[in-house]
């Protein structure tokens, strides 16, 4: 028996589709069954002809939540993702920004630095309070150093 992932999604559709099963033990053992399909890829050996059925109408979305951890985990060893950039690096940015340009920068700039979409800034604490975390700089004493 070879594993077909070790890990699968387990979908609201199926706890849906088993809860409509009046027949607690039926239950219990639809989802053994689809959990052992996930992982493994293949019936465990003693299931019924009701488990079969019910993985064969949910193979593909099975199949699919393969794929999907599988290009997740490829991303992951590429660097998909940027790391997500913490508020307080966030502040930091906006000031620095201010002190080099006696401005505040637009989400655009930033997320250039930051490395983020500027949609994804605009929702941000630090962003919505950059007026506040600008008021306590002296630009001209930070730029000329006196």
């Amino acid at each position: 028996m070879g594993k077909l992932g070790t890990t699968f999604t387990y979908n609201e559709r199926y706890l849906e589709a088993v809860n409509e099963i009046q027949d607690e033990q039926l239950r219990y053992r639809l989802n053994y069954d689809l959990c052992y399909y996930g992982v493994y890829g293949e019936l465990p050996p003693n299931s019924g002809d009701v488990s079969k059925l019910f993985i064969t109408s949910v193979k593909a979305l099975i199949e699919g939540s393969h794929d999907w951890n599988s290009s997740q985990s490829e991303k992951g060893k590429k660097g998909g993702r940027k790391p997500r950039v913490s508020d307080e690096e966030m502040t930091e940015a906006i000031r620095e920004y201010f002190r080099g340009h006696k401005k505040l920068p637009s989400n655009s700039e930033l997320g250039a630095i930051l490395g983020m979409s500027g949609d994804s800034i605009r929702q941000r604490e630090p962003w919505k309070n950059k007026d506040v975390i600008i008021s306590d700089i002296d630009v001209t004493y930070d730029t000329y150093g006196f």
